[in-house]
């Protein structure tokens, strides 16, 4: 499963996190809070291994030691698909032998939780979530930015230095935004007739968590 949540608990579950080299004093605190968090929801969880489901999200470095001590054993390997392999065998598989636990879970990532509420209570398919990027100014860094756009109407956006975290923050932002919206109201405000027509646009919308 693609999913920072999940990669941050399983380098905790590692030990990852004692090696990390920082020079923050708030970045250490957030570590040691976050790793205190997942060891007591394991040690409580009498054996579910979806017990980093309901915690906090964790330090976004965490997830990303995960990634990086994949791709140096993957380089380290000579490119050989077998050490990545192993490491999902034995350190990620477990987790997921059983994938109907993570149903509530998936659904309820924003970006999921917005194209079912615009497919199944909206009955809308003309909608797409886009993402580009913003070149940097005076040195700063690219940021990206995500838009929803619903019947060619940019309804929300947001900005973030990876398109996932982008595509989130536009996601919640569209999801406020029609908060207590019905349906006939929906419509009417995004002239929408989808549930009458056949020829509206594919769905472009971005799912993963």
């Amino acid at each position: 499963m693609v999913s920072n949540k999940f990669l941050g608990a399983l380098a905790v579950k590692l030990g990852l996190h004692t090696h990390l080299k920082h020079f923050s004093n708030p970045l250490q605190a957030q570590i040691t809070h976050y790793a205190e968090e997942i060891q007591a929801a394991e040690s409580e969880s009498e054996g579910a291994v979806d017990y980093w489901v309901p915690t906090k999200d964790p330090p976004k470095c965490l997830p990303d030691m995960v990634e990086a001590y994949l791709g140096a054993a993957f380089v380290d390997s000579n490119f050989s698909f077998e050490v990545v392999e192993e490491f999902f065998q034995r350190h990620i598989k477990p987790y997921f032998q059983d994938m109907t636990i993570y149903d509530t879970f998936a659904n309820k990532h924003p970006t999921t939780f917005l194209h079912n509420r615009l497919t199944n209570e909206y009955d809308c398919t003309n909608y797409c979530l886009k993402a580009g990027e913003i070149p940097g100014v005076d040195g700063n860094a690219v940021s990206i930015l995500a838009a929803v756009i619903i019947h060619d109407t940019v309804i929300a956006e947001g900005t973030a230095s990876s398109s996932r975290y982008a595509k989130i923050k536009a996601s919640e932002r569209a999801l406020a935004i029609l908060d207590g919206i019905g349906v006939p109201e929906f419509r009417a405000k995004y002239h929408c007739n989808c549930r009458e027509s056949d020829n509206s646009p594919q769905v472009d919308i971005g799912t993963a968590i």
